[in-house]
Parts: structure tokens; sequence; C-alpha cells
């Protein structure tokens, strides 16, 4: 179910309700008149992206992301262009080890434009649960027995593919 509400977040009313495949749900419209004027939405976990008419009617499924796993979320237009104009649809949370960033165009088409590690939140909890132990001035870090890593352990910044 989707609500809507006024400014002031009053006035709260249905708005659409379909299978959003999870429980929860990122949505979006257009900053600009590059696409068609509609709702568009980022369904979790089965991250789909749906497009849906101003009123809540007439449900589309634009594009299905080729992500492996769960995810959060998240989606936004690219208004500057960066990308070429598409609906920027990311996989991954809080919960996650990372996740990917997607291109989503007019027409369905889904393109893979960069990656993410594991956020700094998680990474700061599993270091104050003893998941990872720092070592040395260096800054090194051991996040098992078998595996290290040299250099800051809370780096994320993401990654282009």
């Amino acid at each position: 179910m989707i609500e809507a509400a006024d400014v002031d977040g009053g006035n709260v009313r249905a708005f659409a309700a379909f299978d959003q495949g999870g429980e929860e749900m990122r949505c979006v419209v257009p900053p600009n008149k590059l696409w068609p004027d509609a709702v568009y939405c980022h369904t979790t976990p089965d991250n789909r992206v749906v497009r849906m008419n101003r009123d809540g009617s007439h449900l589309t499924q634009l594009a299905k992301l080729p992500a492996g796993s769960n995810s959060d979320g998240a989606i936004a237009f690219d208004d500057v262009g960066r990308f070429g104009y598409p609906l920027l649809v990311a996989t991954g949370g809080s919960g996650s080890d990372g996740g990917e960033v997607f291109a989503v165009r007019k027409d369905g088409r889904v393109q893979t434009i960069g990656s993410y590690p594991r956020s700094r939140r998680r990474r700061e909890h599993r270091r104050r649960s003893g998941q990872v132990r720092h070592r040395g001035r260096a800054g090194a870090c051991s996040r098992s027995t078998r595996t290290r890593c040299r250099g800051p352990c809370s780096r994320s910044t993401a990654k282009a593919t």
C-alpha cells in the first residue's frame, strides 16, 4: 500500500495498492520532462522497477535489476546528465555487504554503472562487536583469521565497473 499526504504530513490517504514483493519500497517522480510523468518505484527485495500513473492507476513493470540479493535500495533520477539522464537505482543497504548501481532507461534497458563496498555503519557495528580487529599503527585490520587488508578500513568510495 502506498499512501499520499499533504506537504505538512496531514490528510493521509491511500494512493495505490499492489504486490510490492517485500516490506520496503522507494519511489520518485521525474524532476523534468525527459521522462513520462509518473511515479517510479524500486520494490524490495525482488528488485523490480515499476511505473504507475500519478493517480495510482495502471502499474507497469519497467525493469528487473540483475541483482542476486535482497536490498533496501535507493532510487533517483540523473537530472544533470552524468549518465545520460536515466533512472539510477541501487541495490544493497545498511545490512548488506555492499551493492550495485544501475542505470535504467525509459525503454527498460538496465546497465550496471558501479558498485560500492559494505557500508561504514555496518563495519562500525562489526568493529564494536569484535568481528573486526584493528592492528598496528598503519591501519591494517583483520576481518577474519585468514583475510587481512592494509590502509583505512572505513573507506566507502564507489567503484565504477
